[in-house]
């Protein structure tokens, strides 16, 4: 009886083991991205990428990644975020899939969606699905909310930038964790991910306002 156990002990490791490190394997499918990926599993692009010895964001379909990684960063900090300012975690979550699932959108100036977006019509458009109605104009949205810094970014939050030096602002996207952000950006490039590091970015950012609190 006592070898039975120990067999029975064997067996069951043999079989529930590799059905959970199943659980934390994903396999790329085609039209992902590392940063949709990271949101579908509650982590970041950082955590993905480290635990993966992934140098950059380049995936392909049939990958195998470990996604058994929680960034607590992130997870704190929006925790702390939600008590001090009211930030509903469900309401990241449904702004930034929705984001998400417009990229590679068309850019149209002065479009709203649901097909093509301006910078502007794509903010408010993705903001609408929890109700907010944002001004169809970056420097008007730029009035609306509650001013961040670039320190304290979280996802979700709107960033601003002007053009090429000037002092107004043109442009804004949507903030979703590491230094991206996903935006309508050009006739030319449509609504894709770009990062904060990127120089023109970088020497174009003239601030964030915060949206999502109560």
């Amino acid at each position: 009886m006592h070898l039975l156990k120990i067999l029975l002990v064997i067996f069951l490791s043999a079989v529930l083991l590799p059905l959970s490190a199943m659980a934390d394997v994903y396999v790329v499918e085609k039209g992902d991205t590392l940063y949709s990926i990271a949101l579908k599993n509650n982590t970041t692009v950082g955590a993905l990428q480290n635990k993966n010895n992934l140098k950059d964001t380049t995936i392909f379909p049939g990958q195998k990644l470990n996604i058994s990684v929680v960034s607590t960063t992130y997870h704190s900090s929006l925790k702390t975020d939600r008590v001090s300012r009211g930030i509903s975690f469900s309401g990241v979550r449904t702004v930034l899939g929705k984001a998400v699932s417009l990229l590679g959108s068309r850019y149209a100036y002065g479009a709203g969606g649901p097909r093509a977006f301006d910078c502007s019509g794509f903010t408010s458009y993705v903001y609408k699905s929890l109700g907010f109605n944002l001004p169809h104009n970056a420097a008007a949205q730029a009035a609306v909310g509650k001013p961040v810094s670039k320190a304290g970014l979280l996802p979700g939050d709107l960033v601003f930038f002007s053009y090429y030096g000037n002092r107004g602002i043109n442009h804004v996207g949507i903030y979703c964790g590491d230094n991206k952000f996903i935006h309508a950006s050009s006739s030319s490039r449509g609504v894709i991910y770009s990062s904060l590091r990127d120089a023109y970015y970088q020497n174009n950012y003239r601030g964030a306002r915060r949206i999502l609190y109560k």
